[in-house]
């Protein structure tokens, strides 16, 4: 922090490659990064593939060894068409959900909101499964974010009604449905 005629501002260091090992991070689209709890596993978006002969994006697992060094990351085990997007990770945090946005086939619009279930027994996670016509629209519906009551989600969409571009909406689950989102508006939100 430093101080500045009576006011407190945050002064923010230079920023350091995460991995110093250099095994997540690659020449191409690394991102959208999502851990646990204890900050032990972690989840993210990659693209084009680390040696960049890939089409589309995919999410990654990798698992923390011992300080700052990470296990090779491995693809999920639902990110298995080569021509479809998957990225954008979410994990809830009680961590039995994952949920992301993919433009695979069967879906509602350009790029939908899924949810994959981690199945404890095989230690894997499950099938995806569509958030619906509630949330997903015929536009892009991307970035989701669960807080922390396990119930709240936050995302931003280009297909609601909005102010412009992907507002960020909020729906929350309610028993066994998602609410109607609602746009956050400004200042959150903007017409441009």
């Amino acid at each position: 922090k430093e101080k500045t005629k009576g006011k407190t501002s945050l002064k923010l260091e230079k920023p350091i490659l995460f991995d110093e090992q250099d095994i997540l991070n690659t020449n191409f689209n690394d991102g959208c990064v999502t851990f646990d709890k204890k900050f032990n596993t972690m989840y993210y978006t990659q693209c084009n593939d680390p040696k960049g002969k890939g089409f589309n994006c995919k999410i990654y697992v990798t698992h923390r060894k011992k300080g700052n060094e990470w296990e090779d990351p491995q693809v999920l085990p639902f990110c298995t068409d080569t021509f479809v997007k998957y990225g954008q990770p979410a994990l809830s945090p009680d961590e039995k959900k994952l949920y992301f946005s993919s433009d695979m086939q069967g879906g509602y619009g350009k790029h939908d909101l899924y949810m994959s279930s981690f199945v404890k027994r095989g230690k894997t996670w499950g099938d995806p499964v569509n958030l619906g016509p509630v949330i997903n629209t015929p536009g892009d519906d991307l970035f989701p974010y669960l807080y922390s009551d396990n119930k709240t989600l936050y995302f931003s969409s280009d297909g609601h009604s909005g102010m412009g571009g992907l507002d960020i909406f909020t729906t929350f689950w309610d028993v066994d449905h998602w609410t109607n989102p609602v746009n956050l508006k400004a200042p959150l939100n903007s017409g441009s």
